[in-house]
């Protein structure tokens, strides 16, 4: 009977950590669609601040290469936990630096934050 037990135990918490990393791949990706789609806000409402933002973007697709590219290894897939914290992180920090240098809380970019929340939300299994 505790034999039994522990097997699906150990089923649960394989299939968990594959959903996890699974839901990490498709933020990465979701989270480079985003950020480059955001890059027409900049053109059309704010272009001059179009340089300083695209740098900020890239960054953001740097980090998020990093950690795509981390979830096929077996340390990133070791601490899925944390770059899966790492994603939501990353892309609200981005946005937050993106919303103090524009127009503070009334700028366009706090729906984006709100976006951002709410997709990490969704997507990552806490």
């Amino acid at each position: 009977m505790r034999t039994e037990s522990n097997k699906t135990i150990e089923a649960y918490k394989k299939y968990n950590k594959d959903l996890l990393i699974k839901s990490v791949r498709i933020a990465c990706v979701l989270s480079f669609l985003s950020m480059t789609s955001g890059i027409l806000l900049e053109y059309l409402v704010y272009p001059q601040f179009l340089l300083k933002f695209l740098s900020l973007r890239v960054c953001c697709h740097v980090l998020m290469g990093i950690v795509f590219i981390s979830t096929h290894t077996l340390l990133g897939q070791k601490y899925i936990s944390l770059l899966c914290s790492l994603v939501a992180l990353t892309h609200g920090f981005i946005i937050s630096i993106m919303i103090y240098m524009s127009d503070g809380s009334i700028s366009p970019y706090s729906t984006a934050l709100i976006m951002v929340m709410a997709y990490a939300g969704a997507l990552l299994p806490w």
